[in-house]
């Protein structure tokens, strides 16, 4: 929850300027966590909520900042569900190359900041244990926009080098870094414009992201999809 509190004074700020814009939109969501743990597979089920606040200013640069939260379970190979919960704060910063006027399309290349955070509580041979993952990420990424009318078509493609991907079992004495220094993830946003200020937001993403353990044999390989609905209001 102290990401929410860092959320929300950041936003702050965008509020003053003129001549810009700004737009928060809120959104609900499941997630599906596939992959492999080693020969294990994943099977994850999660729900989310998510808040988003972008500012466009007027020499067209553009800084964006969400909170998303997550909530469920993985289930294991012996039928155990686990509970699982993940924070994640990204921010993006980047600059608008050609807006709609000019180019039909707005094309923004950004980069940024990614922190999350999750706990996955599970029992293994009957003791309880808790898997603490602490990543950060510098993402690189295009966003684009196409209009039609009151229906807006994005995609946003991005490559995040990772500067920390640790997982800890603190009752177990593990603790385990990545070597694998990328991920990649693919979103696909749907708008439609109510009016001048209200808008609904439908978006898939696509995360792919790897473990590979600095000192062991360990490889796990997470493939996640997401839908989220939202709604947002254009200052």
């Amino acid at each position: 929850m102290k990401y929410l509190l860092v959320f929300f004074l950041s936003l702050i700020p965008l509020t003053s300027f003129g001549e810009s814009r700004t737009e928060v939109m809120l959104n609900l969501g499941i997630l599906n966590g596939g992959g492999s743990d080693g020969d294990f597979p994943l099977d994850g089920d999660l729900d989310s909520w998510e808040i988003v606040g972008k500012h466009h200013f007027s020499n067209h640069l553009m800084v964006e900042l969400g909170y998303q939260s997550r909530n469920g379970e993985y289930t294991l190979t012996d039928g155990q569900d686990t509970d699982y919960d993940a924070d994640e704060l990204k921010l993006k910063i980047g600059y608008q190359l050609c807006d709609a006027e000019d180019c039909l399309v707005e094309i923004t290349p950004y980069t940024g900041y990614i922190r999350f955070d999750a706990e996955n509580d599970l029992n293994a041979f009957g003791v309880d244990i808790s898997v603490d993952q602490e990543v950060t990420k510098v993402p690189l990424g295009i966003e684009v926009w196409g209009y039609s009318g009151a229906w807006s078509y994005g995609a946003d493609l991005s490559m995040a080098y990772k500067s920390k991907d640790e997982q800890k079992i603190d009752v177990l004495a593990v603790d385990q870094e990545s070597e694998s220094n990328w991920s990649f993830e693919i979103s696909i946003p749907v708008r439609y414009q109510i009016n001048e200020r209200i808008f609904l937001e439908g978006r898939f993403t696509h995360t792919r992201d790897e473990f590979e353990d600095e000192v062991g044999n360990r490889e796990a390989e997470e493939k996640n999809n997401q839908f989220t609905l939202g709604v947002g209001v254009k200052f």
